[in-house]
């Protein structure tokens, strides 16, 4: 969303987008991040107000013929003088295959989380839910991912004496991640900030149940009927881990019953958004 496009000068109708990055970290979600990336996140916001006095990318939305946005976050910082050219597209997508239906029996409740082991993904709000859950019921998380936490939380699990629940395995092959998606019953999406949420989408496909914060993209392709989705608002960490424990207990108490995802897989199929975008 920062960086204009010089194609809009081409002779040619120009379509700028699916563009992203107007989602922002709450500010109450930010206290545990480590410096350097609590002066990350605020040099982002200060960037972003200036989109609207930058004149390249006054430039790129005025020859735009159509402007495709991923979520409303975005649109905002977009002068609204151009608003009507904007239309909602959200920016990733899958060739879509029916659910994989595994039969999950196993008594232990299968978590896991797919990401970069850094805070805007939530990695450290992840392992506290499990192990507020653990508390009611007999839960394993098992981490996928590598980053700049990885031994912040692997101190974590061996303080509170969380190894026999929680496993960190690093960075693995798509092939044998796909084997071991067969196994869980949820994965845990506690980005605080995401445009997109591929994996979520591919994990979607396992019949794995998504747990995720209103937030950015996976807060997008999530609703009540395929998953949990979990407001943040106005809520502080510690507030948010045992909001999102209670949520996650009601479904598991079958409060609330989840359905079948695959119609709604067929929304974020490759074809369908590439018709959207060049119509016949």
């Amino acid at each position: 969303m920062r960086i204009p496009s010089l194609l809009c000068l081409f002779n040619a109708p120009f379509i700028f987008g699916p563009i992203s990055g107007g989602v922002s970290v709450p500010n109450k979600l930010r206290n545990n991040f480590l410096f350097k990336e609590k002066f990350k996140e605020f040099s982002r916001d200060i960037s972003n107000k200036f989109i609207k006095f930058s004149i390249l990318m006054n430039l790129t939305f005025f020859l735009s013929k159509k402007i495709y946005v991923v979520d409303s976050d975005t649109k905002k910082f977009i002068p609204s003088i151009y608003h009507r050219k904007v239309k909602k597209l959200f920016g990733i997508g899958i060739n879509f295959k029916k659910t994989l239906h595994t039969k999950k029996t196993n008594k232990v409740l299968n978590f896991c989380f797919i990401g970069n082991l850094i805070s805007i993904k939530g990695p450290m709000i992840a392992i506290k839910i499990i192990e507020e859950l653990s508390n009611y019921r007999e839960v394993k998380l098992e981490i996928f991912g590598d980053g700049i936490l990885r031994n912040k939380i692997k101190e974590y699990i061996k303080l509170k004496k969380l190894n026999n629940i929680i496993t960190v395995y690093g960075k693995i092959k798509q092939k044998i991640l796909h084997k071991k998606l067969k196994a869980y019953n949820f994965i845990l999406c506690t980005s605080l900030r995401d445009s997109g949420g591929l994996a979520l989408l591919e994990t979607l496909r396992f019949n794995i149940t998504p747990i995720v914060f209103n937030l950015g993209g996976p807060g997008q392709i999530v609703n009540k009927n395929i998953g949990i989705k979990i407001n943040t608002k106005n809520k502080n960490e510690e507030q948010l881990i045992k909001y999102s424990t209670k949520e996650i207990l009601k479904v598991l108490n079958k409060d609330r019953k989840i359905r079948n995802i695959n119609k709604y897989l067929i929304d974020y199929n490759w074809s369908k958004k590439v018709n959207t975008v060049y119509p016949a």
